[in-house]
């Protein structure tokens, strides 16, 4: 539980542009705006839309990195990408290095944890689903 929360935390470190992100403000203009008789208000958010603060929470994160890390393009993660990523969010949490063959025991429990439909490749539903577990 606690590598999850390690995991998170180093994601939104690790993008902390979106963290940031604040809607740009519509231009000035110093005459009065009119609308003319057949113009149509503004039209409300869609029903269901993500509002703008969960733009920038963990799966959204996710969703922007994944391309990153998915080298060939496939949609998903292979056990190395998958490693790739793992490796680099535990040295961004801060976390002690580990031996060798631990770091390979937990790489290799991680990806079978996170490879639900067992594939022996990791989506990003998957990857956002096993990294945000317990959240």
């Amino acid at each position: 539980m606690k590598k999850f929360i390690m995991a998170i935390g180093a994601v939104a470190l690790a993008t902390p542009a979106l963290a940031q992100m604040a809607p740009a403000a519509p231009p000035a203009t110093s005459a009065p705006t009119t609308v003319s008789p057949d113009a149509t208000t503004a039209r409300a958010p869609a029903v269901g839309a993500p509002s703008p603060a969960a733009a920038t929470g963990p799966a959204a994160i996710i969703a922007t990195e994944f391309p990153t890390y998915d080298k060939d393009g496939n949609g998903v993660l292979s056990a190395a990408e998958f490693d790739t990523w793992m490796v680099a969010l535990k040295e961004k949490s801060g976390a002690p290095a580990m031996k060798p063959a631990e770091k390979k025991a937990w790489l290799d429990g991680a990806f079978t944890t996170a490879d639900k439909d067992k594939n022996k490749s990791i989506s990003q539903a998957e990857l956002t689903a096993y990294l945000t577990a317990g959240a």
